[in-house]
């Protein structure tokens, strides 16, 4: 019974390593990395920013933040889509 147990334990350890090493390879595939706009231009690195330059557009968003956390207190409501016209009924 307790070389089965072993085994299970050198086989769960070889999992995790294997887990490391792919997430490792992984992490510096994307590093090396360039995002792309649709055009080809390699996009900059950095802050992402908004249409205005901002790291948030705050149009309509209040958020608090702490120094471990930041939680959106309340946001701009979505405008109303129209809604499809229902299909007629069949006759009966």
């Amino acid at each position: 019974m307790n070389g089965t147990k072993r085994k299970w334990v050198a086989y769960g350890v070889a999992g995790a390593v294997g887990l490391v090493v792919i997430g490792g390879g992984a992490a510096a595939t994307a590093a090396n990395m360039n995002l792309r706009s649709t055009d080809g231009q390699v996009v900059p690195g950095g802050a992402v920013t908004g249409p205005s330059g901002n790291v948030l557009d705050r149009a309509g968003v209040t958020m608090t933040t702490t120094d471990t956390s930041a939680s959106v207190v309340s946001s701009a409501s979505p405008t109303p889509t129209p809604s499809a016209p229902s299909p007629a009924s069949p006759a009966t």
